[in-house]
């Protein structure tokens, strides 16, 4: 390097260390324009803001909720119709598992599904997923109150009347 070269070198060396430079570099940028000058100097951030998400959980939380509900109005169906005794498999995994985990795991395992497949895994939107699901599983008679031929449809009628013989929470 000849020696005007590196006296230039040095000398800008010398300004970027005492701080009395006029250009700034951006990151992956090259030269930073006079707007962006500004900016750097004044120390706000350059539009690195993530956005707050707000507006998606208000979409996202009643999803997760009714993701819940439908998890153990279908799970149970899943449960009714093909690992009952009238299964097309031919084997009845009520029994062989037992009525009180297979009436929760295949909804517990739909609805893990589901809050997976919609992205309902931060803190709040598997809260709501769990509310819905709890809620259903343990009131959903009074859902059976409300369509009893819908549920008479899907569900075997011995258990659609012992839905219906729970009495009500709702009415006094």
């Amino acid at each position: 390097m000849p020696s005007a070269q590196r006296d230039q070198f040095s000398k800008r060396i010398n300004r970027i260390n005492s701080g009395k430079t006029t250009h700034w570099t951006v990151p992956g940028g090259g030269l930073a324009s006079h707007k962006q000058e500004g900016r750097i100097a004044s120390g706000t951030r350059l539009s690195t803001r993530k956005p707050s998400g707000v507006l998606k959980d208000l979409v996202m939380m009643p999803l997760a909720v009714v993701a819940g509900a439908v998890a153990v109005i279908s799970g149970r169906w899943l449960s009714y119709a093909f690992l009952g005794a009238d299964n097309p498999l031919e084997v009845d995994l009520v029994e062989l598992l037992g009525p009180m985990l297979a009436d929760l795991a295949v909804p517990l395992v739909l609805a893990l599904f589901i809050g997976l497949i919609l992205g309902l895994t931060t803190v709040k939107r598997a809260a709501a997923l769990t509310a819905g699901f709890v809620a259903l599983l343990f009131y959903e008679y009074e859902l059976v109150r409300v369509a009893p031929e819908i549920y008479a449809a899907f569900y075997p009628p011995a258990w659609v009347s012992d839905m219906l013989s729970r009495p009500s929470v709702l009415t006094g």
